[in-house]
Parts: C-alpha cells; sequence; structure tokens
C-alpha cells in the first residue's frame, strides 16, 4: 500500500475543541463581567491556527455582548486603543475603562477582523 500524505490547515474551531477536551487550562478572568465577556488565553494551537497573533479568546458570552454579534472562540486583539497580548494585560486594559460606558474592541473572527462597541449590562 502507498499512502499520499497532505498538509492542511486545521480548523480553529476543531483545534479548540479538541485542546478543552484533552483538559488543558487557559487562564481565565471574568474581568468584563459587565459588559458580558469572560475572556481566557490563546492556546498555542489557537496562536498557530490565528497565524501567530495574541490576543484573548472570549471563552463566554452573555447578553451585551452577545448583543453585538460576539461569540465564543472569538479572539479579542485590543481594547480601546491599547492591543491585547494575554489576560493579564486585557485585566489591566479593562481595569481603566469607566463600568457605565460601552467597551471598545477590536475582535477577529476567522480571517476577518472588526471594531464593535460591546454596551453594559443593565
Amino acid at each position: 500500500m502507498d499512502f499520499k500524505p497532505s498538509l492542511t490547515e486545521m480548523n480553529p474551531q476543531i483545534a479548540v475543541g479538541q485542546e478543552l477536551r484533552e483538559g488543558t487550562s487557559a487562564r481565565r478572568t471574568d474581568v468584563a463581567k459587565g459588559w458580558g465577556l469572560t475572556v481566557a488565553d490563546l492556546t498555542d494551537a489557537e496562536r498557530l491556527a490565528a497565524r501567530g497573533v495574541k490576543g484573548v479568546r472570549i471563552s463566554v458570552v452573555t447578553a451585551g455582548a452577545e448583543s453585538v454579534g460576539l461569540r465564543q472562540g472569538d479572539v479579542i486583539l485590543a481594547v480601546g486603543t491599547d492591543d491585547v497580548a494575554d489576560v493579564k494585560q486585557f485585566e489591566a486594559i479593562v481595569a481603566k475603562f469607566d463600568k457605565t460606558r460601552s467597551l471598545p474592541v477590536t475582535v477577529l473572527r476567522g480571517e476577518w477582523a472588526q471594531f464593535l462597541r460591546v454596551p453594559v449590562l443593565k
């Protein structure tokens, strides 16, 4: 038997699911819970799938964030004008924001990045 292997890029959604099933634990924070977000550090597989992008993965989405179209698995690249590399930096940036105003974020989904304002949960 002859086999011809081929290399393809793994779907990031599948990679995330596999890592979660394997029990890998990335640092998580709910510092943005007032906007309906909980985020976690990107895993190595997610960074590889996103071609080395830095940011934090949205792990839980509720009403505020959901209302502007954010989904679990989206990657937050920046908050306001500050780039986000990991959860620790995300916490520091979000701590400076007024908890009564919308949270400006730049989000990556697949190959598309967009700027959104996440409303405060009432």
